[in-house]
């Protein structure tokens, strides 16, 4: 599974017929189903993906229109370097615009310029964002001192 496979469904929910067909091409039978929780993660464990779905209110305020009305769509996709710990494998295809997990933050900076943010993500992780970038939200959570990305998440750009 790539990642920009699966961008074109953002906004989608996963009962969407072609959604719902590629997911189970890739051997997901779990779909999200609100039950007063606005965000639930459907993991792909042994492939290193996170799959992000939220309400379709929180989408529309958010990053606009939602492509099919729906309790929850696909908002996000976040996948994992072996650096991350957790349950994840290692994400094997490509990262989006050249970015590679051994990145160093001042990597990622020449890469995709200056984050619009950061903040921690933990005792020790650092998530850095940007907005915009070829119409997508980078988000790249850092090991300590901007050593190696630990898991990089992949939205539509905010509104």
């Amino acid at each position: 599974m790539k990642i920009f496979e699966l961008t074109k469904f953002f906004g989608f929910p996963s009962q969407n017929e072609d959604f719902d067909k590629f997911l189970s091409a890739n051997h997901i039978v779990e779909r999200p189903i609100f039950n007063e929780t606005p965000i639930e993660v459907i993991t792909v464990e042994k492939e290193g993906i996170g799959l992000m779905f939220q309400t379709a209110d929180y989408y529309r305020e958010t990053y606009g229109p939602v492509d099919e009305n729906s309790d929850m769509v696909l908002t996000t996709v976040q996948v994992n370097s072996d650096y991350y710990a957790g349950k994840f494998s290692r994400y094997t295809g490509d990262l989006p615009f050249g970015i590679k997990f051994e990145n160093t933050l001042t990597e990622a900076i020449a890469i995709l310029g200056e984050p619009r943010n950061s903040h921690r993500s933990g005792p020790v992780n650092h998530m850095h964002n940007w907005n915009n970038f070829q119409g997508y939200q980078i988000s790249l959570n850092f090991l300590p001192e901007g050593k190696k990305i630990a898991f990089l998440l992949l939205s539509p750009k905010e509104i």
